[in-house]
């Protein structure tokens, strides 16, 4: 009896073309139109991204971008293999570089200091202190306040 995932995986293998971009919702329907299956009656999002995660590990398709992917032929999967292998970029394709800069990475940095700082001000200044709050909620409150001050400090160090 063949499985769910087989069915899936050799459905795409057979019937998306070479070299034409996918998104999950085109191949969801592809499915569907050759063999009937429903997404989420029949098949489970867990036998989708297992069918995919294949395809890709076997080298049949290949992702493009998030939701995105794309058969190729053997022939040039193979060779795929054998240039990522020796470190090579594919040829004829353009290098994509999916590093950050260091501005990028800085800026989302401070993006997020900048959230955590207005979230532990926001707390602290909602904060009573009474003359009989015990010991360890005065501890709290010290040190939430040495947080944010550290906080503040490096904010003004990445500056």
């Amino acid at each position: 009896m063949e499985t769910i995932s087989k069915r899936l995986k050799s459905t795409l293998q057979k019937e998306m073309e070479i070299d034409k971009i996918y998104k999950n919702e085109e191949i969801r329907r592809l499915i569907f139109e050759k063999t009937g299956m429903r997404y989420g009656a029949d098949y489970m999002e867990t036998h989708f991204t297992g069918c995919l995660c294949a395809l890709r590990k076997s080298g049949d398709i290949v992702q493009v971008q998030r939701g995105e992917y794309k058969r190729v032929d053997s022939e040039s999967a193979a060779r795929r293999g054998e240039q990522a292998r020796r470190g090579e970029p594919e040829t004829g394709q353009p290098v994509i570089d999916r590093t950050m800069t260091l501005a990028q990475v800085k800026r989302e940095v401070l993006q997020s200091l900048r959230r955590e700082n207005a979230y532990l001000n926001a707390v602290a200044q909602n904060i009573t202190l009474s003359f009989d709050m015990p010991e360890g909620d005065i501890q709290y409150m010290l040190k939430l306040k040495e947080l944010i001050r550290k906080l503040e400090e490096f904010e003004r160090m990445m500056m």
